[in-house]
């Protein structure tokens, strides 16, 4: 699955117009030294969510694929049977798309992967919405726990990136090159580079609530921000 991500990866720097040499070379960064690579015997499903974020990437920006957006929203219903965080790609999406009727027709593509998951979740709780999570938290933890609070978000996302025990930054320490690089990618694909960001936010923000946003101590290194990293990989397209 590792493997998949990074040849996904680097079909997407291609699309962005990258030669085949960057795209090549940034995938093997990706693939060989960040965090995906040491995490990638792991039994969590955080790879899985990882490589169907990257195909429905891929086929949103594939416009010589006829029907890409239909094939981009299905690609996220299969994610979400993996993780239902999938489906936070859905706004990324939104805004690669160009037109209204692509946006309409990719949203609809990802209701079967919705329907499936609340079936799901009803057989097993009686309740469409719960997933199971919060009733384990609960029963380890007391009811009177705070599953997501808005407080945690300062000390998880120094956690999530700079802890030496959690950070991804000790865990991909290559990607301090995006620090570099980050202004060119943003100057040659605007729309890409702030749809990505978006994601972005929108992922490190919803884990830095939750109360186990370290990823429990069978956790070696930021889990839960796993699919994220190949996304910020891109960045190093612009190394010479």
């Amino acid at each position: 699955i590792h493997a998949l991500c990074g040849y996904f990866l680097f079909r997407i720097i291609l699309i962005l117009g990258y030669s085949r040499r960057k795209s090549l070379i940034t995938a093997f960064i990706f693939c060989f030294t960040s965090y995906s690579f040491i995490f990638a015997q792991s039994t969590y499903e955080h790879h899985f969510e990882m490589l169907f974020i990257l195909i429905s990437l891929f086929f949103s920006l594939s416009r010589n694929i006829k029907y890409n957006f239909l094939y981009a929203g299905l690609i996220i219903s299969i994610g979400l049977i993996f993780r239902s965080t999938t489906i936070l790609l859905t706004p990324t999406i939104l805004l690669l798309l160009k037109t209204n009727k692509e946006r309409f027709l990719f949203l609809i593509s990802i209701i079967p992967g919705v329907v499936i998951l609340m079936l799901y979740n009803y057989y097993r709780f009686d309740n469409p919405l719960e997933t199971g999570y919060s009733l384990a938290w609960m029963n380890t933890h007391g009811e009177d726990l705070e599953i997501w609070s808005l407080a945690r978000i300062p000390e998880a996302i120094f956690g999530l990136f700079l802890s030496p025990a959690k950070g991804l930054l000790f865990f991909s320490p290559s990607i301090i090159f995006l620090i570099f690089f980050s202004k060119k990618v943003f100057q040659k694909n605007r729309k890409f580079a702030n749809s990505i960001l978006i994601f972005i936010l929108i992922y490190v923000l919803l884990f830095s609530m939750n109360f186990a946003w370290d990823g429990s101590i069978w956790s070696f290194g930021p889990r839960y921000i796993l699919p994220i990293t190949p996304l910020l990989y891109i960045f190093l397209a612009e190394l010479k």
